[in-house]
């Protein structure tokens, strides 16, 4: 019978602890993790991205969902990798993220889930707190961000009040169990656009 695929919520620390493992470790051992980043922002992929990440949009998940599939999950046809981190047909974790992983992330990683194949030993994540948790923790480490902006940031981390930045670097520390609090968080599509199209963008 199929098994039942899940989607795990994956905090940050976690994420770049096993980034920073495989650039260290010897790729030909067992406990190198096969790692895929998909990164599914759409015409907010501005500021930079998570190091090794693949950008997917959103927009067209749907067409590229049976070519991820075939190229991550554990059948179809090797294809060449898309980025130097993976050297692998077989891949132990796929994740997911756009800008905060409340709406699209979440979605994607859902349908990717759902489609796979019934024997496939790959894992499914959902990176907490997106890209914006991301490069608010390690936005200066370029072994875990590339092309990042600096003036992009550091303007977005301005603009923000001191509690909700706060928020931002120390929501890593509640239990995965929290799931159902989520919910808490879904203005933050918006608060990353200027205070002063809020109107605009609620409709």
């Amino acid at each position: 019978g199929a098994k039942q695929m899940t989607v795990q919520l994956l905090r940050a620390d976690v994420l770049a602890e096993w980034l920073l493992q495989q650039r260290s470790s010897d790729p030909t051992q067992n406990d190198h993790k096969r790692l895929v980043i998909i990164d599914v922002r759409d015409e907010d992929v501005f500021g930079g991205s998570i190091a090794g990440s693949v950008n997917v949009p959103s927009t067209c998940f749907s067409t590229q969902l049976p070519s991820l599939l075939k190229r991550y999950a554990d059948y179809g046809t090797p294809t060449p990798p898309p980025s130097h981190y993976i050297t692998y047909h077989h891949t132990d974790h796929v994740i997911f993220h756009c800008m905060h992983s409340q709406v699209r992330g979440p979605a994607c990683a859902g349908r990717y889930a759902l489609m796979m194949h019934a024997s496939s030993t790959t894992n499914v994540h959902i990176l907490r707190g997106g890209f914006a948790r991301w490069v608010a923790l390690y936005g200066k480490d370029p072994a875990l961000v590339q092309d990042v902006s600096r003036q992009v940031w550091e303007h977005a981390f301005e603009e923000m009040s001191p509690l909700r930045r706060h928020a931002l670097l120390n929501s890593e520390d509640e239990d995965d169990e929290d799931d159902e609090e989520e919910d808490d968080d879904d203005d933050d599509e918006d608060d990353s656009q200027d205070s002063s199209d809020d109107d605009a963008s609620s409709s």
